[in-house]
């Protein structure tokens, strides 16, 4: 902070207002147990801890997230740790990540710890109402609000997983430990204590008071497992804070005109304390006329006050340690997460839920998974709708891509018969397919926020090879993920790092260049000749791959990189692809050809790609009603007639369009069909054929009246 101005600061703060971490839900680490502003898995014999940027004040959750919050918490305690385990052992194993703490499983005692030097905060609210007695202490009269108390006081708490804490006698926690376990934790948490006096008097703090949380291991050895001194679990000021207010507050008081301090600073706001602790945020929802008592939820703070706690809590970090506060990558938290927790051996990046398999199902389709290095779990679909929607939803918050195996012992029916059949169905989210085995032919691979039909009510298709299979929706973001992670455990150790690196760089062109030196063999399949034989499934993935990265380019506003990977894939497709099973091949080779379709519509001026555009409609429409895919076919007629249009070919573009419009002619009501019908509109208006345009802007009203009738 010494180097650059608060001014700055903050302004950087800013940058990263969208780059916060709400969850982490990462199923491979184990089961999962949710905290307030933690989600912790039981991992073996370890506990995984990923620290969110939720704040909690007042007992609510707060609508807002604060940037680095999780991520100074951690830091701050593995700082702490270092300074008082002669004190006390504590269960840290090791930070994988800025916001991953992993520790040893400990026996929670499942008591907060709170120890107080000055009359503050709550309990100087109730010492304003009256109150002397707090957990079997009694203060004394004439005390006011700040005032620093003879000798650091000892008053624990419940822990609650929801709602308030309750306060806590010496006597009552004899009762739930043991005299003699209650005595080590309360001394071992005023040791605590002086020590983080001692440490915060040298940095120019003042420690207020703090709470400390405890276990103990196998052998009943006590240790210290949550934050140690952190802005969230203590209360700081600077020295020179309370030395220049507290004689003020102090001499206002004796003239007898306020009966409480917080009269006063009614009054004389001026005098407040400013803290280094979450106090900043409960006055600002007070200020805000939030009502604890009476309100149910928080109310959301500006984005100003969002920066300003993200801000007190790096000031803190820097002044407690020493350490200067490094802002961390520009990239998506969570993303950082799964990549740190797969460096460390922690995760693979990829899990399988097995569903109603009999144990030698299961232990089978373990079995072929390895194969492919996918872990795997199993669970149980709950045969009621309701129950398994919300399996569903609970697997859909997911971080990492999933694959759900569903067993099933019927090759058609309904969804339910599918559910009990033996055969291994895979629910799908994308054309996707890998032959793992016989049983094991679909994928479904979905993440957060993307919602799935009911189990129960999921439609049947059929696949290529003629199976019954139950479609979802398409989730392109999770495929991409999948198949990055699959690449990057191909890759040799000297080249994984420079793939990595290119990808940051967004030189995609790079990073397929490394490709040859995957193992086993070149995986490039811009270059077929000296590619890899007899592993489709590599091949595939490599491909889709590619794909996914010319959209990526797209993106980046680097067409022309997009242009040249999508051309080279189509043009080396046929020999890249000649292991691969037809159907799968199929699918692949329309969807490749799509997608060039797609890229003609973002590069309307590349010549060369925009000759070919018919070629690739052509490519695509043909495999998609080879393969029955309906919906696929028309939506690839809309962006040939996209591309049309944006050619000044408007008669061809309505073609095309009603093409898509003859298809659906029989199909049920749809958003597609919507679509379909305000296309039209628009080819037909720049034709200045204002009826007709009129006419098809009349359909899709009355299509998307029917559809939400049909949907009510």
């Amino acid at each position: 902070m010494a180097v650059n101005s608060e001014a700055t600061i903050k302004a950087k703060i800013r940058e990263y207002l969208d780059l916060t971490l709400p969850e982490c839900y990462v199923p491979e680490l184990g089961d999962q147990k949710q905290g307030k502003v933690r989600s912790i898995y039981f991992s073996g014999p370890n506990v995984v801890m990923v620290t969110n940027d939720r704040v909690s004040a007042f007992d609510y959750i707060l609508p807002n997230l604060i940037p680095f919050k999780g991520q100074v918490l951690n830091m701050i305690s593995e700082w702490a740790f270092s300074q008082t385990k002669d004190i006390i052992p504590n269960a840290l194993i090791e930070n994988v990540d800025a916001s991953v703490v992993v520790q040893k499983k400990m026996k929670n005692l499942n008591v907060e710890l709170i120890v107080r030097g000055y009359l503050w905060g709550s309990m100087a609210a109730a010492y304003e109402k009256g109150d002397r007695e707090f957990c079997g202490l009694k203060l004394p009269e004439g005390l006011i609000r700040f005032q620093k108390l003879d000798k650091p006081i000892f008053t624990p708490t419940t822990k609650a997983e929801v709602g308030h804490d309750e306060n806590m006698s010496m006597e009552d926690m004899e009762k739930l430990l043991g005299k003699e376990l209650a005595q080590k934790a309360m001394d071992a948490a005023m040791k605590l204590f002086q020590r983080g006096t001692e440490l915060m008097k040298k940095r120019g703090l003042i420690l207020l008071d703090t709470k400390y949380e405890f276990g103990v291991d196998e052998k009943g050895v006590i240790h210290v497992i949550d934050e140690v001194n952190t802005p969230d679990s203590s209360r700081m000021c600077t020295i020179e804070e309370y030395e220049a207010k507290y004689p003020k507050i102090a001499a206002e008081m004796k003239k007898g005109e306020y009966k409480t301090v917080t009269d006063l600073l009614k009054a004389k706001p001026e005098l407040k304390m400013k803290e280094f602790s979450k106090q900043y945020v409960r006055d600002a929802l007070l200020d805000m006329g939030f009502d604890p008592t009476k309100d149910k939820s928080a109310p959301k703070l500006s984005d100003e006050q969002v920066v300003e706690c993200a801000f007190r809590y790096m000031k803190i970090y820097e002044t407690v340690t020493g350490n200067s506060f490094e802002f961390p990558p520009k990239m998506a938290p969570e993303k950082r997460i799964i990549s740190n927790l797969q460096k460390a051996g922690m995760i693979r990046g990829c899990l399988a839920i097995i569903l109603d398999a009999d144990q030698s199902q299961a232990d089978s389709i373990k079995k072929e998974l390895s194969k492919f290095k996918i872990p795997s779990q199993t669970a149980t679909l709950p045969k009621d709708a309701a129950a398994a929607d919300k399996l569903i939803a609970e697997y859909n918050k997911s971080t990492e891509p999933l694959i759900l195996v569903q067993c099933s012992d019927t090759q058609q029916g309904s969804p339910d018969e599918v559910r009990r059949s033996n055969y291994i169905c895979i629910l799908s989210c994308d054309q996707m397919q890998i032959n793992v085995s016989d049983n094991i032919w679909k994928l479904i691979l979905f993440r957060q926020n993307v919602a799935l039909n009911s189990m129960s009510t999921l439609g049947l298709e059929r696949s290529p090879e003629g199976r019954s299979t139950v479609e979802g929706r398409p989730v392109r973001a999770a495929v991409q993920v999948f198949l990055r992670n699959g690449v990057l455990q191909l890759l040799p150790q000297r080249v994984l790092q420079q793939y990595i690196d290119f990808e940051k760089q967004g030189q995609y062109s790079a990073c397929i260049k490394l490709l040859e030196s995957a193992t086993p063999g070149s995986l490039n399949v811009l270059s077929p000749a000296s590619m890899v034989s007899g592993k489709p499934l590599l091949v595939e993935t490599v491909l889709q791959l590619i794909v996914g990265y010319s959209g990526l380019c797209l993106k980046n506003q680097q067409g022309a990189i997009a242009v040249k990977l999508i051309t080279q894939v189509l043009d080396n497709m046929s020999l890249s692809l000649r292991d691969l099973h037809p159907g799968h091949r199929t699918v692949l080779e329309a969807g490749s050809a799509d997608t060039a379709l797609s890229v003609c519509y973002y590069m309307p001026n590349d010549v060369t790609l925009a000759d070919r555009s018919q070629s690739f409609f052509q490519q695509a429409s043909e495999r998609y009603l080879r393969l029955g895919h309906i919906n696929r076919y028309c939506k690839c007629c809309l962006r040939a007639a996209a591309v049309l249009h944006l050619q000044g070919s408007k008669s061809e573009a309505e073609y095309y369009t009603q093409q898509a419009l003859n298809k659906l002619s029989d199909a049920p009501v749809s958003s597609l069909l919507a679509v379909c019908y305000h296309n039209l509109a628009v080819h037909t208006a720049v034709q200045h054929r204002i009826a007709d345009a009129v006419a098809h802007v009349r359909c899709p009203s009355l299509v998307v009246t029917v559809h939400s009738t049909v949907l009510a």
